[in-house]
């Protein structure tokens, strides 16, 4: 008895194509964006050693004036240009050959107290898929994708004069539970511990 092999048909060598180009589609794009994302980092771990040197500068002379003097960023690896400022602000620049698209990493100091804070912005803005967190929020507001909203402050609300129930009751409420007994006064608390209503029984 002979078994007869079968190979795949025209439709079904279709279906896999076409499942394959589905997935290559969707999985392309993401995989560059990752590769992009990954050499992006590599700018702004190039300019460490420019935020230390400006940094100590800036702390021993107590101003961010000249903490950048003589500082220069040569090309070389992934970066394809960059500069820093007398002030200590720092550039680093990649470009489609070195990191496969176009942009700056703008590093800019402040001096806080005895601590040199940092801010991380992207030029230009709309490039800010590309860059780390703590590089996104001014750029992701200038490319109209709004930032995280700061919540507002939590509010209280003030505790109401209380007036004695009667010669024989004392004024002061059991902050445990409510107390519903004659002559005693009965407390409702809100959330936060505070007494937003009460009654005389």
């Amino acid at each position: 008895m002979q078994s007869t092999q079968q190979g795949f048909t025209l439709i079904e060598l279709m279906i896999v194509v076409a499942i394959i180009s589905i997935l290559a589609a969707v999985a392309l794009p993401a995989y560059q964006d990752y590769s992009i994302r990954a050499k992006v980092s590599e700018l702004i771990l190039a300019a460490a050693g420019f935020k230390t040197s400006i940094a100590e500068k800036a702390t021993v002379n107590g101003t961010l004036d000249g903490a950048g003097s003589g500082l220069t960023v040569n090309p070389a690896g992934r970066i394809s240009d960059g500069s820093v400022t007398d002030t200590g602000t720092i550039t680093i620049s990649g470009n489609d050959s070195t990191i496969g698209t176009t942009l700056d990493i703008v590093l800019t100091p402040s001096l806080v107290g005895a601590s040199v804070v940092w801010q991380c912005s992207t030029e230009p803005s709309s490039q800010w898929k590309y860059v780390p967190l703590e590089c996104r929020g001014t750029a992701m507001a200038a490319a109209g994708t709004p930032a995280a909203a700061t919540p507002p402050p939590p509010t209280t609300t003030p505790a109401p004069t209380q007036e004695p129930c009667g010669a024989s009751v004392g004024a002061t409420c059991d902050y445990n539970f409510q107390r519903d007994r004659p002559g005693i006064m009965k407390c409702v608390y809100g959330g936060d511990g505070i007494v937003v209503a009460y009654s005389c029984t």
